[in-house]
């Protein structure tokens, strides 16, 4: 996790949500209603895109939720990252089958991609 989202206060977020009986399994942001096919980031998405237009005014239109995905992706380029560990913290796949070998990634190495 990166230390940003520590500091913000998401680890006490989540104890929240479980000492108020959500269970560790819970979802993290439960308001968040699915769609038919049971998927929850294209609701979330659209509420997004539409708080981009109407609260902060963003008019560009190629800007969007997923916006924030392709600018980590450059950063994590530009830093030094390598495709496989990027991938591997975006939730990308691809490559060949021995990628899949190992396991992936520590979390040291997740945790120095992110601080990177």
């Amino acid at each position: 996790m990166h230390p940003h989202l520590v500091n913000v206060g998401l680890l006490r977020y989540r104890q929240s949500l479980i000492d108020g009986g959500a269970g560790t399994a819970g979802d993290l942001w439960p308001d968040i209603k699915s769609d038919a096919q049971g998927r929850r980031a294209g609701p979330w998405s659209k509420w997004f895109n539409r708080y981009l237009r109407v609260a902060a005014k963003v008019e560009e239109k190629s800007k969007v939720f997923h916006s924030f995905r392709h600018t980590f992706k450059r950063m994590a380029r530009d830093a030094g990252i390598g495709e496989e560990l990027h991938d591997a913290l975006t939730g990308h796949s691809g490559g060949g089958v021995g990628r899949s070998y190992g396991g992936g990634f520590g979390l040291k190495a997740l945790a120095e991609a992110l601080e990177a």
